[in-house]
């Protein structure tokens, strides 16, 4: 999971060992975002991670929560890849509760299962990406993810709310020694936009042993209330470096954390927790470096994908409200849907792809926010298209690695200010052309034209049609002439048609695989003779039927 936990460089090193925990309290939350389903609503899901070599799936294993990692057990997966074969790959976990199953052939589908205290975790079945690995996790110990049983609450910790339900949120807030306050003890000040108190407002601060003997207690949550003065008051608190804490509170809409720290021996500690102000106005957002459009192929068509990651430049939470942000689209694109690994995506029909997740902003952000999602361009039988996306967040550097091509597919782009770079080589050894554009500002359009592509269906279609033409002229030349009455080998008609309408679809399906395929071994030209020798015998019986 792609995390940034942002830090004081004063702080740095008394931090360090408190970090390290959060980080996997943190692990609850996918992408940082306000409303999050509960962790049993997350468990099994797939999420993309930019940094994983492609090809890499890493499947994390827990016991009730995910700092409790599950050692030495057994992970099973399943691939299936493009052409339906299917193997079975295992690997065990290590003390860190990881399984990793790398070198996977992008575009296969995978599935992991794993046996925990006798219950049987599973993953979502998914697909390999192109460019990036996937991470998951399983969770043993939720209890049932449907049903009433759903709703009861997770175990109590010892002395707080639901020990599973502490996630972290924005980072807004800070904290630090104060000389004037008993060891053990924490003041945190709740403000808002305004730097004005909340009040009445629940404040959690979340709390890890870092006691080896205490690893399986997870997160304890303490919780207080703000007064008149927006503060929150936490006493008795592990001081020293048997404890790593961060606070928490939601306020309107949005859940702000503080960064992680741990109580010194000799003072306490106060700090602030800001709620940030909001926005609508989608100009302080840009995509950054790792954004991406890939171009595949379909039958007669364009398949394009797009991995969105966006950047919020200013110091306000950008909302896009219940209207949302709207992603347009082609006019003709068809089947548009959402890619897993990002936050909900919400497709409107004949318009576009709206997002309605509040971003946060860069400096607050321990998460990066992404929005994943595909649609189809029919290409209508041309051999050439033009793509014409609507990009309504600026471009302002665009990666090098902007457009991805599979080589194999034998496209081609341009356009203006469209460059190609070279290919490079994704994790199954084969080739993807990459291509660059020039900057592209908010509301701007990314145009590029595509070539090279196979008007195969079509033509294959001709092709098979005016051979069983000539074939159906051949029946009825060499059938001998109609015999009035004649039941002929006394062949019945339906199933002389049936059989037909199975060779003719075959026979379409070949010539398809032969524009697109080399044949070096005559194959496809040998069963094409078939073919033709056995449509030839039955337009001869039928012939002689009627």
């Amino acid at each position: 999971m792609t995390e940034r936990l942002f830090f004081h460089r004063a702080h740095m090193k008394s931090l360090l060992a408190a970090a390290v925990v959060v980080v996997a309290m943190a692990t609850t939350s996918w992408p940082a975002q306000a409303q999050m389903p509960d962790l049993r609503q997350m468990v099994g899901k797939p999420l993309g991670v930019p940094d994983l070599p492609p090809g890499t799936v890493v499947v994390r294993v827990a016991r009730q929560t995910p700092a409790n990692a599950a050692a030495d057990v057994e992970v099973i997966a399943t691939v299936r890849e493009a052409n339906g074969d299917a193997r079975t790959r295992a690997a065990r976990t290590l003390p860190d509760g990881r399984a990793s199953f790398e070198g996977l052939v992008p575009r296969a589908v995978f599935q992991a299962v794993a046996t925990v205290d006798g219950e049987r975790l599973e993953t979502e079945t998914f697909t390999v990406p192109v460019r990036g690995g996937i991470r998951v996790m399983l969770v043993a110990g939720l209890g049932p993810a449907t049903g009433e049983a759903a709703e009861a609450p997770p175990a109590m910790a010892a002395d707080g709310p639901p020990e599973n339900a502490f996630r972290m949120g924005a980072t807004t807030g800070t904290t630090e020694p104060a000389a004037d306050l008993p060891a053990g003890t924490l003041e945190l000040f709740l403000k808002d936009a305004q730097d004005q108190p909340v009040v009445g407002q629940k404040v959690t601060l979340g709390e890890v042993s870092l006691l080896p003997e205490e690893e399986k207690r997870g997160v304890r949550g303490h919780e207080a209330v703000t007064d008149a003065e927006g503060r929150a008051r936490f006493e008795g608190l592990t001081t020293g470096s048997n404890a790593g804490y961060a606070a928490v509170a939601q306020h309107e809409g949005m859940r702000i954390s503080t960064q992680p720290f741990r109580m010194p021996e000799d003072t306490g500690m106060r700090g602030r927790l800001l709620a940030l102000g909001r926005t609508q106005d989608p100009a302080v957002l840009q995509f950054d470096q790792r954004t991406k459009v890939v171009v595949d192929i379909r039958e007669e068509a364009l398949a394009i994908m797009m991995g969105l990651f966006f950047r919020n430049t200013s110091t306000q939470i950008f909302d896009p409200g219940p209207e949302g942000l709207v992603i347009p689209l082609p006019d003709d694109a068809v089947n548009a849907q959402e890619i897993s690994g990002g936050v909900p995506v919400e497709v409107i029909s004949g318009v576009g792809i709206k997002i309605t997740t509040p971003i946060p902003p860069d400096s607050a952000a321990a998460f990066v926010t992404t929005a994943r999602f595909g649609y189809i361009l029919p290409s209508g039988g041309a051999s050439s298209l033009k793509v014409e996306q609507v990009m309504p967040v600026a471009v302002p550097t665009p990666p090098d690695t902007f457009l991805l091509v599979p080589q194999k597919t034998g496209l081609e782009l341009s356009g203006p200010g469209v460059r190609r770079l070279g290919p490079e080589v994704d994790g199954a050894g084969e080739k993807v052309n990459v291509y660059t554009t020039p900057p592209i500002a908010a509301g701007a359009t990314l145009a590029f034209t595509v070539t090279g592509i196979p008007a195969y269906d079509r033509k294959g279609r001709y092709v098979a049609a005016f051979l069983c033409l000539l074939l159906l002229g051949a029946a009825i030349a060499w059938g001998g002439g109609v015999r009035s009455g004649a039941k002929g080998a006394g062949k019945n008609r339906d199933a002389l048609v049936e059989r037909r309408e199975k060779l003719f679809a075959e026979l379409v399906d070949l010539e398809r695989e032969r524009r697109v395929s080399a044949d070096a071994n005559g194959r496809l030209t040998g069963r094409r003779r078939t073919l033709i020798a056995e449509l030839e015998s039955v337009y001869r019986d039928l012939a002689r039927l009627d």
